[in-house]
C-alpha cells in the first residue's frame, strides 16, 4: 500500500473511530428493557442532510462516468452516514428512552455499518485507477470533526451543523476527480455547493432567530453569502477556469435568500421554506449537468 493511499485509509478509520467518541463506556451501560422488534432502520432523520449528500454527489455522478472505485467511495460515505443517528442513540444524545428501546439495535447497526463502511473505503483508496490521496482528506476530518461535536452535544450548534454538512458536500470530490472531471472543475464545483449548502444553513438558522429575538442578523449572513458566491462564480467562470452554468447554480440560492431576507418567512412556514431550498437546490442541480 502506497504512503499516500494509507495516509487516506488510516484518515477513514479515524473518522469512523471518532463517530464512535469518547464515550463508548455508554455502550455497555444500555438498560435492559424490553425492546420492540420492529423499530425501523434508525436512518438519519435530518431532512435537510439528505439533500447536502444527494445533491453534490448526483452532480458528480451525471456529470461524468465514474467506475466501481467512486461507487465504492459512494457507499461507503453513505453507510457513515447512515451511521450517525445510531451513534446519537448510544450516547444518549436522543435522551435514555431511546436509549432504552433502540439500544440493541443501534449497537448491531455500529457493529456491521462501520466495518462495512471501512472495508468499502479501502477498496475504493486502493482500486485502480487511483484516486489523488488529497481528494478523500477533506470528507473524512470534516467527518470526524462533526461526530465529535455531536458526541460532545454540539450538533445543532454553528460548528457543528456546518461541519457535518461540508462532509457531506466534499464527499463527492473523489467521485468527480474518478470520472475524469478536471481538478480545477471539480474543486470549483465542491466549492460552490459548499457556498449553497452554508447559505442554506445560515438562511434556515435565521428564520429561527428572528422568530426568537426579532434579529435578522442570519439571513443577512445568508444573502451575502449567495450573493458574493455569485458573484466570485461569475468572475471564475470569465476567466475560463469552469463553465458558466456552474456560475447560474448559484442564482437559485441567491435569489430565495435575498428574497428571505426581504420577506422572512414565519416559523410555522418553516417546512415550506425547507422546500423551497430544496427547490432551489434542484435547479442548481440542472444548472450544472446541463
Amino acid at each position: 500500500m502506497q504512503f499516500g493511499n494509507r495516509t487516506a485509509y488510516y484518515g477513514f478509520v479515524a473518522f469512523s473511530i471518532a463517530s464512535l467518541g469518547d464515550n463508548a463506556q455508554k455502550v455497555g451501560a444500555i438498560p435492559q428493557g424490553r425492546v420492540k422488534h420492529h423499530i425501523g432502520l434508525l436512518l438519519p432523520h435530518e431532512h435537510g442532510a439528505y439533500a447536502q449528500f444527494g445533491f453534490p454527489m448526483a452532480a458528480a455522478w451525471l456529470l461524468v462516468r465514474p467506475g466501481w472505485n467512486a461507487a465504492l467511495w459512494t457507499l461507503a460515505c453513505f453507510l457513515a452516514f447512515w451511521a450517525h443517528e445510531p451513534l446519537l442513540i448510544l450516547v444518549g444524545r436522543r435522551g435514555k428512552a431511546q436509549l432504552q428501546r433502540r439500544g440493541a439495535r443501534a449497537l448491531l447497526l455500529i457493529c456491521l455499518l462501520l466495518p462495512a463502511a471501512m472495508a468499502t473505503a479501502t477498496a475504493a483508496i486502493l482500486m485502480a485507477p487511483l484516486i489523488p490521496t488529497a481528494a478523500f482528506l477533506p470528507a473524512m476530518a470534516l467527518g470526524a470533526i462533526a461526530s465529535l461535536l455531536a458526541v460532545a452535544g454540539g450538533e445543532r450548534s454553528l460548528a457543528g451543523e456546518l461541519s457535518a454538512g461540508l462532509a457531506l458536500v466534499w464527499a463527492s470530490l473523489p467521485v468527480a476527480l474518478a470520472g475524469g472531471l478536471p481538478p480545477v472543475a471539480a474543486i470549483g464545483l465542491t466549492l460552490l455547493w459548499s457556498c449553497a449548502m452554508t447559505a442554506g444553513m445560515l438562511a434556515v438558522r435565521g428564520i429561527i432567530v428572528r422568530a426568537k429575538r426579532g434579529s435578522r442578523a442570519g439571513l443577512l449572513s445568508a444573502a451575502q453569502l449567495a450573493v458574493a458566491g455569485l458573484v466570485v462564480a461569475f468572475g471564475v467562470a470569465t476567466g475560463g477556469l469552469a463553465p458558466v452554468r456552474y456560475s447560474l447554480a448559484l442564482a437559485p440560492i441567491a435569489a430565495l435568500t435575498v428574497f428571505w431576507l426581504a420577506r422572512p418567512p414565519a416559523p410555522r412556514r418553516l417546512r415550506r421554506a425547507g422546500l423551497l431550498l430544496v427547490a432551489a437546490n434542484l435547479a442548481a442541480l440542472v444548472f450544472v449537468v446541463l
